[in-house]
């Protein structure tokens, strides 16, 4: 089940598949390995001025190869995010990047919150926002839907709590 963020309304984008890709372009997570590739710069559309850097993102084994500093997201099936201890957690982690990650069309954002012992999947970028987020609390399994499609078992986490 899926929550529909405050004011928003649930919409389904409609998918496109090509062989070998999903929809707007993005690479099928089953066309070539994909890497969990930590601390890529990415160009992102709005905020950040133009620039994000997640804890890690989900794209091809060489979606990066022979880029700079900085890479177009367009290869990235997945930004991941986890939680600091700092001040201005709340503002980066759970509401600047998520909406950063939304607007630049990253079909899904993973944010492992370790205050909140929580895991949020973000999924189906819609303007300013993701219209589903779905939370599970840690021990629980997290769906990380498509172009991801995998089964993320969180009870390990537990050990990453304060």
């Amino acid at each position: 089940m899926c929550r529909t963020p405050p004011g928003g309304r649930r919409y389904r984008r409609r998918q496109h598949r090509r062989e070998g890709h999903a929809s707007e372009g993005r690479p099928s997570p089953h066309a070539d390995p994909v890497w969990l590739h930590p601390g890529r710069g990415l160009k992102v559309q709005a905020g950040r001025n133009g620039r994000a850097v997640p804890d890690a993102s989900l794209a091809r084994s060489d979606a990066f190869a022979g880029h700079g500093e900085w890479s177009d997201p367009d290869a990235v099936l997945m930004a991941v995010e986890v939680t600091s201890w700092n001040s201005d957690t709340d503002r980066r982690h759970r509401q600047e990047k998520p909406r950063v990650y939304a607007e630049t069309g990253i079909p899904v954002h993973l944010l492992v919150d370790r205050a909140e012992s929580e895991v949020a999947v973000h999924s189906e970028p819609g303007g300013q926002r993701y219209e589903c987020v779905r939370t599970v609390s840690y021990g629980r399994d997290a769906h990380l839907p498509d172009p991801v499609g995998i089964t993320l078992q969180t009870e390990v986490l537990k050990d990453w709590v304060r």
